[in-house]
């Protein structure tokens, strides 16, 4: 009686030990499975944070750029205007051989305004594809002879929406802007290649380059790689970059067209 008494003991005694491991285990994974969800519902909520400021700072982007078209086209181009015309009624009453090359960096001056004007205005950009705006910026930058930009266009031309486009090419515009303000190149190419699905729009300068590794830990490079990472988002892209020092840099970005 007293063996079974300590049989039935250890047998009662396991079944609990056993039944407190399985609960420790199960809340366990409760634990494990609640703090892994809570990690990606935090990160879903960064990252939809992240992708609604990228959008309101694109709405203010445009905004403010549309303002400051209409403010060219209205107030600066009109002084340009009067200016072309005072130099050709001067030009009727005064025989001097440098007003002829004064009219023309005047016309020059008024072209180029309204030309800016046009590139900052979204509705203007509703009617022009990528490779038509890119091309506008080609023309642009060489009409200064110091450096050639090219354009090349891969693949089907394919229309991969309106906000793409904008945001494609408001990127471009800076990545092109840099190049220009910072890389003392001599060559800047842009890509522009259509996949069945997707879009990849590169890049490249042979100019001076950076460290691509620690590219992000500036703070002028950092913030302008966050701004475009965070743009990017806004369609589902993604950017790329390949640099070195006396190498160039390189930017590819690709995203799908139908998402």
């Amino acid at each position: 009686m007293r063996e079974q008494e300590v049989i039935f003991s250890i047998v009662v005694g396991g079944f609990v030990v056993a039944v407190l491991f399985v609960l420790l285990l199960l809340f366990l994974l409760y634990y494990v499975r609640n703090k892994n969800r809570y990690i990606r519902e935090r990160e879903e909520l960064r990252s939809k944070y992240q992708i609604e400021l990228a959008r309101v700072e694109l709405e203010i982007q445009e905004e403010t750029l549309r303002q400051v078209g209409l403010e060219l086209h209205d107030n600066i181009g009109q002084l340009v205007t009067l200016a072309k015309i005072q130099t050709q009624s001067l030009a009727k009453v005064v025989s001097d051989t440098r007003l002829p090359a004064l009219q023309e960096v005047i016309s020059k001056a008024l072209e180029e305004v309204r030309r800016l004007s046009k590139s900052l205005n979204q509705e203007n950009l509703a009617r022009s594809t990528l490779a038509e705006l890119i091309g506008k910026d080609c023309e642009r930058v060489n009409q200064l002879e110091v450096v050639r930009m090219n354009l090349l266009e891969r693949g089907t031309p394919a229309d991969p929406g309106q906000q793409r486009k904008i945001i494609l090419y408001r990127i471009v515009q800076e990545l092109v802007t840099n190049a220009l303000k910072h890389a003392q190149c001599s060559q800047i190419d842009v890509e522009i290649e259509y996949f069945k699905d997707a879009l990849a729009v590169s890049v490249r300068d042979d100019g001076i380059g950076f460290d691509a590794a620690t590219a992000s830990d500036s703070p002028k490079a950092g913030v302008g790689l966050l701004h475009i990472r965070g743009r990017l988002q806004l369609i589902n892209g993604t950017i790329e970059l390949s640099s070195g020092r006396q190498k160039g840099a390189a930017f590819y970005m690709r995203c799908p067209m139908n998402q």
